[in-house]
């Protein structure tokens, strides 16, 4: 599974998430007002994330999908899918549910990341 720099682990719950769609730029940083109003003056624009009441009274695995299914989109749209993974891996429930796998589409992985969030002893489920 794809790690990314650990030391900049976001909670699901704050994430918000940036694209610039002239530069194919995207930018997933923490909930911040400052943040906010730089990365609105440069461009960027968001749909989903912390400022939307939907994703602040989801779970994490409902917040994992969005990103998931938000990645996917924006590979089609242009976005690198290295620049797109690297970011949506700052967001730590995005790794530890398998974020990586859905993006890539590989069955194989997504039940390898869900075998790995389960204890030995319950393994043969899958």
């Amino acid at each position: 599974m794809f790690i990314g720099d650990t030391s900049v682990q976001i909670q699901a719950c704050d994430a918000h998430i940036w694209w610039h769609g002239d530069g194919k730029v995207i930018k997933v940083v923490a909930t911040d007002p400052v943040r906010t109003a730089q990365l609105t003056r440069a461009g960027y624009r968001y749909e989903t994330g912390a400022a939307y009441r939907h994703w602040q009274i989801g779970t994490d695995e409902q917040r994992v999908g969005e990103m998931a299914a938000l990645a996917v989109r924006l590979v089609a749209d242009g976005f690198h899918p290295t620049m797109v993974k690297k970011e949506f891996a700052k967001v730590r429930q995005f790794l530890q549910l398998g974020g990586d796998a859905a993006l890539t589409g590989s069955a194989a992985g997504a039940s390898a990341a869900r075998r790995a969030a389960v204890p030995a002893d319950q393994e043969a489920r899958f």
